[in-house]
């Protein structure tokens, strides 16, 4: 007798798809299982739920958190170990020593953390309006990404939280956040099953990348946000203009030192507009900003020229512009910036560099700092004790080519015709040798690259200026290090000062 089937034909179809989701559930891997439902990206917001005084002057406690999240390890320690009114010290210097455009009165460093905490508030504080999760932390430390993309959670395997996955292409990485609790607070992580220690959701990280769902961009967006910054970079708006600069310091009037800016800028990267004589013009703005030890601004100036060319063909001839400031300054500790700026194209080059101002008042025999020109003889410009040295900023010479050595010496010893009588040596010697000269040969002297050479000099008394041509024929591609020492034949003192250059080849 055949036996007839008590299902109903009806709920056939759904037994069938109960049991092939059994089957997939048992049989696939979970990451074909845990498959996000939902793909889209969130596009930036740009208006601001929070009260404008908020934003305008943030809690001194936001301000804390935000200095924890940003700072490096040791900085940290320094800033929390401060009282508050050290700590608004600190955030008022570490604004200015990391300013990107010392020369203006605008902090676009500071500008910039300012609008990621502003976004930071507004949209990853998911249960208090100025306690944000770790989405937050990330924002702050590499600002808003250009998309992020959200993904629903999935629990048909496992419990598989909502996530997002924020992108940074310039840096080559990407951040993934889960929301293991389901309440809306994110945390770095990838999954339920890779939570360490075992703790509740929520509690810690995962240590490291691992297996499923890690991809190569994901790895490299963990090993990064584990180290600390070392630096604090801004992106300028427009491309950087290339800035060679020095810093030079001589005797100057009444007990202060000449500090010398020298500066060169490529011709062929200003924007030059047709004259109506039919020659081309650039105009440029030259900043300049000096600041103490304690970062407080002493000099603060801004002059602008204007730059003369034939013909566009002379634009691609490699030419650079050469110039110069000049100030007096104290014997002391300083930071002075530079910028110059190209008035067309708003390209911008941008210098800082820490000077020790030498004391040049000392009755004994002192040198200026070695000057490396492109020549020295008469004119108008770049006058240096009535003579015109052209500075040559970028210390960079052709092996076939030679360097013109210029130095002042104060406080020589008169002897009987009025004048002075000194030797010079100079000693020129390659990095790379010395780095891998064996110590035998050091033993035996022998100096692969390295030149020297002693010579008598007389000048006027008690001071001089002296300048001699060295030719590098005979010097291969390395980073040389100049030491010229000097002693007075009268009074038997000695001085000496040390320049670095490079020989690159044609």
């Amino acid at each position: 007798m055949p036996i007839s089937s008590r299902v109903p034909v009806r709920i056939v179809p759904f037994i069938l798809v109960i049991a092939c989701t059994t089957v997939l559930a048992v049989f696939l891997p979970p990451e074909l299982m845990a498959r996000p439902r939902v793909d889209f990206t969130m596009v930036i917001r740009d208006d601001i739920p929070l009260p404008g005084e908020v934003l305008a002057r943030p809690p001194e406690s936001i301000v804390d958190r935000m200095f924890e999240t940003i700072l490096s390890d040791s900085w940290r320690i320094d800033y929390m170990s401060l009282d508050a009114s050290g700590r608004s010290v600190y955030r008022e210097r570490f604004w200015t020593v990391n300013d990107p455009t010392p020369t203006t009165h605008e902090n676009e460093l500071y500008d910039e953390y300012m609008l990621r905490l502003t976004y930071t508030l507004a949209n990853f504080c998911p249960h208090d309006a100025l306690d944000w999760d770790e989405r937050g932390d990330i924002a702050l430390r590499f600002g808003v990404p250009p998309s992020r993309s959200l993904f629903m959670g999935d629990v048909l395997a496992y419990i598989d939280p909502p996530a997002e996955f924020w992108v940074y292409p310039r840096i080559g990485m990407s951040v993934r956040f889960i929301d293991p609790a389901l309440k809306g607070w994110y945390q770095v992580g990838t999954d339920l099953k890779y939570l360490t220690d075992g703790r509740r959701p929520g509690s810690g990280q995962v240590t490291g990348p691992i297996e499923y769902g890690w991809g190569k961009l994901e790895a490299e967006g963990y090993r990064v946000i584990q180290d600390v910054p070392t630096a604090y970079e801004y992106q300028q708006q427009a491309e950087p203009l290339l800035l060679l600069y020095e810093v030079v310091t001589a005797a100057g009037p009444d007990g202060a030192t000449d500090v010398a800016i020298n500066w060169q800028v490529p011709m062929s990267q200003l924007g030059f507009s047709e004259t109506e004589d039919g020659g081309l013009r650039a105009s440029i703005l030259k900043r300049i900003r000096i600041l103490n030890a304690d970062n407080d601004v002493l000099n603060s100036q801004a002059r602008r020229s204007t730059i003369h060319c034939e013909c566009r063909e002379a634009l691609a001839s490699g030419l650079l512009i050469t110039d110069e400031w000049r100030v007096d300054m104290q014997p002391g500790e300083y930071t002075i910036a530079i910028s110059v700026e190209d008035s067309s194209s708003r390209r911008r080059g941008i210098g800082r560099s820490s000077v020790h101002v030498q004391d040049y008042t000392a009755p004994r025999l002192l040198m200026s700092d070695i000057q490396l020109a492109i020549e020295v003889g008469s004119g108008e410009k770049f006058l240096r004790m009535g003579r015109m040295v052209v500075p040559k900023p970028v210390h960079a010479f052709p092996a076939s080519g030679e360097l013109v050595v210029y130095f002042e010496l104060y406080g020589l010893a008169e002897d009987r015709n009025g004048g002075s009588r000194f030797t010079i040596t100079t000693k020129i010697e390659g990095r790379e040798h010395r780095a891998h000269e064996s110590w035998f040969r050091r033993l035996l002297g022998v100096q692969k690259r390295a030149v020297s050479s002693t010579v008598v000099a007389v000048g006027e008394a008690p001071s001089t200026q002296h300048w001699y041509s060295v030719v590098l024929e005979n010097l291969k591609t390395d980073i040389y290090d100049l030491l010229i020492v000097v002693k007075d034949a009268n009074s038997k003192q000695e001085v000496s000062r040390i320049v670095s250059f490079t020989v690159v080849e044609e």
